[in-house]
């Protein structure tokens, strides 16, 4: 339950003072990826290990998590009813967006082809393209987009690789 605790609290300071539905949204992504990122072996052990929990403390995790997935419903309702997002039904993007921006536990590698910061802007980028969100954002330093950490394009790299 620390982990969800921890979740939440880190998640509402990273919205705080945030009201347009579109930066919350831009916000939201870019705390979700870094958190799992920076703790990468917590985020494993509290969902695979769901099973081993007490009914007590399983129900509080799963009321925790629901918490967590709220807010982002209600950034995505908020967008759609303003009109910036385009959505079928908020909880189901939600789920969509979570399960993708969650996924980057199992697979990122500090020393792959693109830096932390890269890859969080493109998974910023792909939360905010999934509603739709066309909107201009303000410029953000820590997610300027940059060569890859390797120097050469992402399509290069897999290029060469298959050609080898």
């Amino acid at each position: 339950t620390n982990h969800m605790q921890d979740l939440l609290a880190h998640a509402s300071v990273a919205l705080q003072g945030i009201d347009s539905p579109s930066e919350r949204l831009f916000a939201f992504a870019e705390f979700h990826v870094n958190y799992h990122i920076d703790r990468k072996q917590e985020v494993f052990i509290c969902y695979s290990e769901l099973r081993s929990l007490t009914p007590e403390n399983f129900n509080d995790v799963v009321a925790m998590r629901r918490d967590y997935e709220q807010i982002l419903i209600d950034i995505l309702k908020a967008g759609a009813s303003q009109g910036v997002f385009i959505l079928v039904d908020p909880k189901t993007s939600a789920f969509g967006i979570l399960s993708m921006l969650s996924g980057i536990c199992t697979w990122f590698k500090p020393n792959g082809p693109l830096t932390k910061t890269q890859v969080c802007a493109v998974f910023v980028d792909m939360a905010r393209g999934a509603v739709g969100d066309k909107t201009a954002m303000p410029k953000r330093p820590e997610i300027a987009r940059a060569k890859p950490a390797s120097g050469k394009s992402p399509i290069s790299v897999r290029a060469r690789a298959k050609s080898v």
